[in-house]
């Protein structure tokens, strides 16, 4: 199902944006085949890297934003290895990855969902989205030394916090844990970019006339928050 990548732009020329033994090392990386689940939504491309770890790698082809879970804070050669394989039409479109499923039945959809949660669990919250589920998978998130699956957990929070109709308790609860996490550690570098966009979204929603009166409770509960770690303060000013 792999769909073509046009040739042009970031595809076409990202050797530039890396390091000489980065990008070897990713080279050698794609060939000896650590690049896996290569999947294309639009232009975000995501796929995981076998390495020391699984890392996870996300590129958004428009924008040129990549990110790696890795602990480098720059450019690193998981990040090529990807392109490389994009280079190579490797990427599975998710439009025709899961068109088959237009035609399924509703019971073979749920046996299929199901035979998924079994295999893995932690998605069991995508079901049951409701703010009480949300609050408990949020008391419950601790950093355990596999940063893959705990960036994946917390997007995957992330994302379905921003899905609800008055996201900004839950967006501002699941910051305050992240937080939390984060200090216990002395700071993870990989965690940061994450609480970048959490508190980005939290702004948005400030500025909705329906939140306005709690703007200013909002700011001052995490300014005196982050006031150790004041370059927070650059996504919501």
């Amino acid at each position: 199902m792999a769909g073509k990548i046009v040739q042009e732009g970031m595809v076409k020329n990202f050797e530039k944006l890396f390091g000489g033994q980065y990008l070897e090392r990713g080279r050698d990386y794609y060939k000896e085949g650590a690049v896996k689940n290569v999947l294309k939504e639009g232009n975000l491309v995501t796929a995981n890297v076998q390495g020391n770890s699984l890392y996870r790698v996300s590129i958004d082809l428009k924008t040129k934003d990549m990110e790696c879970s890795c602990p480098c804070d720059f450019n690193c050669k998981h990040m090529a290895a990807v392109l490389y394989a994009l280079r190579a039409n490797k990427a599975d479109e998710t439009d025709k990855l899961f068109a088959p499923l237009k035609s399924k039945l509703k019971e073979e959809l749920e046996e299929i969902i199901k035979s998924m949660i079994l295999e893995n669990p932690e998605l069991a919250i995508c079901i049951n989205t409701d703010d009480s589920v949300l609050e408990k998978e949020i008391r419950q998130l601790w950093f355990a030394d596999d940063e893959h699956g705990f960036k994946s957990k917390t997007e995957r929070l992330q994302k379905l916090i921003v899905k609800k109709q008055k996201p900004l308790e839950l967006e501002l609860k699941l910051f305050k844990k992240l937080f939390d996490i984060y200090d216990h550690n002395g700071g993870l570098g990989p965690m940061e970019n994450q609480m970048f966009k959490l508190l980005g979204q939290i702004h948005k929603e400030l500025k909705l006339p329906e939140n306005k009166t709690k703007k200013t409770k909002v700011l001052k509960e995490i300014k005196s928050l982050v006031k150790e770690y004041d370059w927070f303060l650059d996504a919501i000013e």
